[in-house]
């Protein structure tokens, strides 16, 4: 499995945790999760939410994994 298609379940993963339905674009799922967390991806630098392994690491670290 390549770190993309394991960042791809990561997000699919989290959003089916979260409760919402989960899309086949990772870009979405990454999307909806900033949603249900509150973060306002303006002020991060993550304009129209990029999916990257940096922003992945600062999802888990925010949830405590």
């Amino acid at each position: 499995m390549s770190d993309c298609d394991a960042i791809k379940e990561y997000l699919q993963r989290l959003v089916q945790f979260f409760g919402l339905s989960a899309q086949n674009e990772p870009n979405e799922n990454l999307k909806l999760i900033c949603y249900f967390l509150g973060v306002d991806i303006n002020e991060n630098g993550l304009k129209d939410c990029e999916l990257s392994k940096d922003y992945v690491k600062r999802i888990s670290t925010m949830l405590g994994a």
